[in-house]
């Protein structure tokens, strides 16, 4: 049995996408655009009135009110699916993150120790160039 995610279920997709080609898909936008065309032609002159509640919007373009409705539409889809993008994000990144985790050991890089910073050396050696001379051996 072929899990979805399974590298030849992935391969059967591609093979049935190249026989069917993309000519296939532009057939289908072609046949949606000349049905918007269609209607936009035959309807041109028609009007509407819009109740929205709170006020009624007279002699309204039919086509502009499809239009206009098909593109709130589209942006509402895309506002709703932002969270469900955010969502399928964050998990990918930390399935990834523990994968990562899982097979590299973390690195441990030793520091050298020393003078951390400058302030907590005497005032007079960090801003004077003059080095004591060295002991005679």
């Amino acid at each position: 049995m072929l899990d979805r995610f399974d590298r030849q279920s992935d391969r059967s997709r591609r093979e049935e996408a190249l026989r069917t080609g993309p000519g296939l898909r532009w057939a289908g936008v072609a046949v949606l655009v000349l049905i918007a065309a269609l209607f936009s032609f035959l309807n041109s002159s028609a009007r509407v009135t819009l109740d929205v509640g709170f006020t009624e919007l007279y002699q309204i373009s039919l086509v502009g009110l499809v239009f206009g409705s098909f593109l709130l539409g589209m942006i509402a889809m895309f506002l709703f699916g932002l969270r469900y993008d955010r969502k399928v994000r964050d998990t990918l990144r930390d399935h990834a993150r523990r994968a990562r985790s899982e097979f590299l050991p973390p690195v441990s890089i030793p520091i050298a120790p020393g003078p951390t910073y400058p302030v907590d050396l005497p005032r007079e050696k960090t801003l004077s160039t003059h080095h004591p001379p060295e002991p005679p051996p």
